[in-house]
């Protein structure tokens, strides 16, 4: 690079801009018209710039090996080398790292590197290396953590290594102590740890702990051997950071406010609990709003000092918003623990109006009017109980918010529990909970189908009529029978009359029975030719069945797997009644198809799908039997005997007709999609709270013969719970249910039948708002007093929503000049209360007039019919439409603009008679804004009105109207 030029005969230089730590040459030539050859000068170099970058690090021999990074561009650059500023060594040019052998262990070595030149010149020291001690024990660990309490299992023991010697860990020695006392602990691990990790995992039960550790490096100790390359402990008794409690954090759950709340402020409620009985110290109570699901930010934040589980927030809920609940609570022990809960704020609603609409054609107008009921008093209070608790009777009972139909014979026992409002909520829960024991397996069954049962498909035969009964004392007309019998014989059977039934399949015989003492029962049946001539008999395994003394109303059964030989075709089912000389009573009895169901197992763990099995096994309630499994008694009674003259044979439902084919279930409204059905459980203490709810989901689909689904649930009974309420919930349809194995020896009151809306904790019934109660059995009415009512109208069949007003009166009556004349309008009236919660009714007039009508005015009040040969012409094109040639072009093209044009020209014939209605056309005629048309296709068009023209013709006194109308956007 050309660095200079001396003009003339000069022969000397300066360069003044040469920077540090450069090697530099000259090379010099003279120019008089042609160019000499060059000299080249020494290498001249500048003044070195100072190495950057050191470090010094100890190796495994104890020596420290220090490194640099060069900053002169070249490699002629040599290195001097400093320990606390003594010069210790130099390095030839171009190398960078330096071992510092047998440093003095005594001391804290810092070092410094010095650059030189070939020529002399050296740079200043470098920046000092960080200070490097040899080898040594490193100082006491610092005891990081865990601090406070943890949970119980596993928690995490951390520390930081501190080398007197810069180097990293090798070892590390935890022991771990629980806390006796203050003053005692005991040794419950050691844990040693290899490497560099400088933390230990440990399994904890739950108690209060403290630890020690100590540490290692590179030092081996010396001549002191291994024991003095350890450092000092670190943490014990005197470090918070070493000591912890391990306890199980506290449970939290919202109690209140419910999935929606119903009034303008709330009370929040929570459930504290904590398993070692560490009370609450503190809570803090946060309300926010959601905002599309999206928290807004706290609203409002209330702290509880000691152990309050409720406090009342004071912030404004409006009606229809949606907020976040936590509760955040701390234990005496320093443990949190959060629950979150979502709310919707929905106001009861005020009685739905009642409203009456009817089209005028005598004023082109639709007269509405309404009616605001006043709200019912909150004693009018209603519950519904069902009391059959297997359906099996062909009766309908009313409940609260829907009814629940058992059906007749023919539909196989089938019952529809149909809500009065489409899309509420079933729930048919036992009425009284089943007694249970923690660690017992035990099943629930039902059938369900939602919204309605194919007809015309197979299912179950099922039989609970035409018994016959040899007895020797019957006691009453509700009892089948009853026996003294202590052997078989003429007396003391009861059978079924021999029937045409299908070979290859199981039949279930069952009976309900009281005993007042030991006693058995023989169940099986007879092979019957297809004459009716006995063949041979059936007592399987497990036929005989043992009563106990004081056994009531208990369920027994047998599966009778049904296999004809030739010539057989015919059953008689018979079970022989060995009372033994005390009373032994058949209440009901009953046979079911149960091809294809799981036989009840031996072991205790799991019963059939169909049965629900007590713990001991005495007593068990049959799935599709017409019973209720009870205790005590010493009789055999089936419900509903006839009973013969001389008392000695009593026949059952003789009238009733004996199925002659598959029965079907009846067909409800269209199957309802979307419809969730599911069995649950709710599990309840000693003091009747529920500890848990056990729920399994039922496909609703045809896996039944004749429709529906068996939906079945087997659960464990958890720690604590003494008892059991297993239901069949239902939303988004009508429920059908069949067999309903949900009750037990405790529960005889039947059957709850409960309704909701799933979409808040309202009901609404007969136009009134109605409070529900927890366990969806009463029903308060709620509802607030209307203050005013929102008026809408549709003309597109509910699409779309036109609103009128906004703030009519209570009690109100309007008339309506926009509805159609010809076609549906709907309206929607909802009465509105002071809070903003509402209820709606819906009304369609449906308008024929064969007149077309002009309306005018701020409010188009101003109307007049057109219907003496009325007739208009429309024309439809788009606005600025035009042609336009262009250079170059032989024909013209099109430019218009996207906006539509519509324009109507109409025309009538009147005569003097129809004189008002000539001068309210001329009256429209001269009002300011557009004028509505309707006509007799339904159509309806804002309009500017022009160009009316009322001639007459005086030989007759006929007018000839006629007017143009050009379409435009409404002014309202």
């Amino acid at each position: 690079m050309r660095v200079g030029t001396v003009q003339g005969t000069g022969t000397a230089w300066s360069d003044t801009s040469l920077p540090a730590g450069r090697a530099t040459y000259y090379r010099v030539w003279a120019w008089n018209g042609r160019e000499s050859g060059r000299a080249q000068s020494a290498t001249v170099w500048t003044t070195p710039t100072p190495a950057t970058g050191l470090t010094a690090i100890k190796n495994s021999a104890g020596d420290i090996v220090v490194t640099w990074v060069k900053t002169v561009l070249h490699n002629e650059g040599s290195y001097d080398i400093y320990d606390n500023g003594t010069l210790i060594g130099a390095v030839g040019n171009n190398v960078t790292s330096f071992v510092h052998r047998a440093p003095d262990p005594a001391a804290a070595h810092t070092y410094t590197v010095v650059t030189k030149t070939p020529n002399g010149l050296r740079s200043a020291p470098s920046s000092p290396s960080p200070a490097v001690q040899v080898l040594g024990a490193p100082s006491a660990p610092t005891v990081l953590g865990p601090t406070g309490t943890v949970a119980p299992g596993r928690v995490v023991l951390s520390w930081r290594h501190n080398p007197t010697d810069s180097t990293a860990q090798t070892a590390a020695r935890v022991e771990l102590r629980r806390v006796v006392s203050p003053l005692v602990t005991e040794l419950v691990q050691t844990i040693d740890v290899t490497g560099a990790a400088q933390t230990a995992a440990v399994t904890l039960p739950v108690g209060q702990y403290m630890w020690t550790v100590r540490t290692k490096g590179l030092y081996d100790g010396g001549a002191g051997g291994d024991s003095a390359a350890w450092s000092p402990a670190g943490g014990g008794l005197g470090q918070a950071a070493a000591q912890f409690r391990a306890a199980t954090p506290p449970v939290v759950g919202i109690t209140a406010p419910g999935p929606v709340v119903g009034a303008a402020t709330t009370d929040v409620e929570w459930t504290y609990a904590q398993s070692e009985g560490h009370a609450q110290v503190s809570a803090v109570v946060e309300l926010v709003e959601l905002v599309d699901g999206v928290p807004s930010g706290p609203v409002e934040t209330v702290s509880v000092s000691g152990a309050g589980t409720r406090v009342s927030m004071v912030s404004r809920l409006p009606h229809g918003s949606t907020w976040q609940v936590s509760v955040t609570v701390v234990s005496a022990v320093r443990q949190s623990a959060t629950a979150v809960s979502v709310v919707s704020v929905v106001y009861p609603s005020p009685p739905v109006p009642l409203v009456d609409a009817v089209w005028d054609e005598t004023t082109g107008a639709v007269q509405l009017a309404m009616v605001n009921p006043a709200p019912l008093p909150a004693s009018a209070r209603v519950v519904g109980l069902v009391p059959d608790p297997y359906m099996a009777r062909p009766t309908a009972w009313a409940t609260t918010g829907g009814a629940l139909a058992a059906a007749d014979g023919t539909a196989d026992g089938w019952a529809q529990a149909a809500p009065v409002v489409p899309g509420w909520g079933c729930r048919v829960a036992v009425a009284d909970p089943v007694p249970v024991s923690a660690g017992e397996h035990l099943a629930w069954g039902v059938d369900v189908a939602a919204g309605g049962v194919d007809a015309g498909l197979e299912v179950a035969y099922r039989w609970t009529a035409d018994w016959w009964v040899n007895a020797e004392t019957t006691k009453t007309a509700t009892a089948i029978s009853t026996s003294t019998s202590a052997t078989s014989g003429n007396a003391g059977r009861i059978g079924t009359s021999t029937r045409d039934l299908p070979g290859g399949r199981t039949y279930r015989l069952a009976l309900l029975v009281s005993a007042e003492a030991d006693c058995y029962v023989d169940m099986g049946c007879y092979y019957m030719t297809t004459a009716g001539t006995y063949t041979r008999s059936l007592w399987p395994s497990g036929s005989r069945k043992q009563l106990s003394a004081g056994t009531s109303r208990a369920t027994i059964w047998v599966d009778l797997p049904i296999n004809f030989r030739d010539g057989e075709g015919k059953i008689q089912f018979i079970c022989y009644l060995r009372a033994g000389g005390s009373p032994l009573t058949v209440h009901d009895a009953v046979v079911l198809d149960v091809t294809g169901q799981d036989a009840a197992p031996a072991e205790q763990a799991a019963p059939a799908l169909t049965v629900a099995v007590a713990a001991d096994g005495a007593t068990a309630v049959l799935d599709g039997a017409a019973v209720v499994a009870a205790a005590g008694g010493d009789t055999v009674v089936v419900d509903g005997a006839v009973v013969s003259g001389d008392g000695a044979t009593a026949v059952v439902d003789t009238t009733a007709p004996v199925p002659s084919a598959p029965a079907s279930v009846p067909a409800a409204e269209e199957p309802t999609s979307g419809a969730v059905v599911s069995v649950e459980v709710e599990w309840l203490a000693a003091d009747g709270s529920v500890l848990a709810v056990t729920s399994e989901p039922a496909s609703t689909g045809t896996g039944l013969a004749g429709g529906g689904d068996r939906a079945v649930l087997v659960a464990s009974v958890p720690e604590g719970a003494v008892a059991a309420r297993p239901a069949v919930v239902c939303t988004g349809g009508t429920l059908w249910v069949r067999h309903p194995a949900l009750t037990t020896a405790a529960s005889e009151e039947g059957l709850v039948a409960e309704w909701w809306d799933p979409a808040g904790p309202y009901a609404m019934l007969g136009g009134q708002s109605y409070a529900v109660s927890a366990d969806g059995s009463v029903l308060t009415p709620n509802s607030p007093p209307a203050a005013r009512n929102r008026v809408a109208r549709s003309v597109d069949g509910g699409e779309s929503w036109e609103l009128l007003d906004a703030e009519v009166p209570l009690d109100y009556a309007t008339a309506d000049p926009l509805a159609l004349s010809s076609g549906e309008t709907v309206y929607r009236v909802e009465a509105v209360t002071g809070d903003g919660a509402s209820a709606s009714a819906l009304v369609a007039v449906q308008a024929d007039s064969q007149a077309m009508w002009i309306g005018g005015g701020p409010t188009y009040s101003v109307t007049v019919p057109l219907y003496g040969n009325p007739a208009h012409s429309l024309a439809v094109d788009l606005a600025e439409r035009d042609t336009v040639y262009l250079a170059g072009r032989r024909l013209p093209v099109e430019v218009a603009g996207i906006q539509e044009a519509r324009s109507l020209s109409v025309s009538a014939t009147l005569d003097d008679d129809d004189m008002p209605i000539q001068d309210t056309l001329a009256t429209i005629a001269v009002l300011p804004g557009p004028v509505v048309y309707r006509d007799p296709l339904g159509r309806r068009m804002w309009c500017s009105m022009s160009g009316l023209s009322l001639p007459r013709d005086y030989r007759g006194g006929i007018w000839d109207i006629d007017l143009d109308l050009t379409e435009v956007d409404r002014d309202d």
